[in-house]
């Protein structure tokens, strides 16, 4: 049929990619190799995650006007919570006691599940020298989203330090249950 479109495969080695957001695009030019003739393209995003370990220091981030940082981080196996620690680098007594607001946003894409059930959303007002503290519940091994931002009406130079910290515990049987009258039952905790 003349309607019909045609397929060819791609294959793309991101063996040699840093952790991070890598886009490019593959473009269609006719035969002829005839100059500005593009026929398609082809956008291709790949995500390549932190390495996974118990806890990842993303280090000194400093953010400028509607700036937003992106990082990917797999759970290791275990893993039920992430610790994210901020911390705001302004000293206390040298700097305008301002209160910062930094916003975070974190997801996981989970089959046959909704976004909203795998994501948070917090906005943290941070003054100079403070640290805050959020715990997020996590699937060990889905690479979870982990963005970064100052919020929008926020003034000034914001430097924060960020770390992630991994952390669990599972039940076995995985689903507890507590009916009136039976008695105990035995269940085993894995940290």
């Amino acid at each position: 049929f003349g309607n019909s479109g045609r397929a060819f495969e791609i294959e793309v080695d991101p063996t040699q990619l840093s952790p991070g957001v890598h886009s490019a695009q593959i473009t269609g030019i006719p035969n002829d190799g005839a100059a500005g003739n593009i026929l398609f393209n082809v956008p291709v995003t790949i995500t390549i995650p932190l390495p996974i370990q118990k806890s990842v220091k993303l280090g000194e981030l400093e953010f400028g006007f509607a700036e937003v940082k992106r990082f990917f981080a797999v759970p290791p196996p275990g893993s039920t919570w992430m610790d994210i620690t901020l911390t705001d680098l302004r000293v206390p007594s040298t700097t305008d006691g301002a209160s910062r607001m930094v916003w975070l946003h974190t997801v996981q894409l989970l089959p046959h599940a909704a976004f909203r059930d795998n994501e948070c959303s917090k906005h943290f007002m941070l003054t100079p020298g403070e640290t805050s503290v959020t715990s997020v519940a996590v699937h060990q091994g889905v690479t979870c989203e982990v963005a970064l931002a100052k919020y929008w009406s926020t003034r000034g130079s914001t430097q924060i330090e960020c770390s992630i910290e991994f952390r669990g515990i599972r039940p076995d049987p995985e689903s507890v249950n507590i009916v009136a009258g039976s008695g105990g039952a035995l269940v085993r905790l894995t940290c």
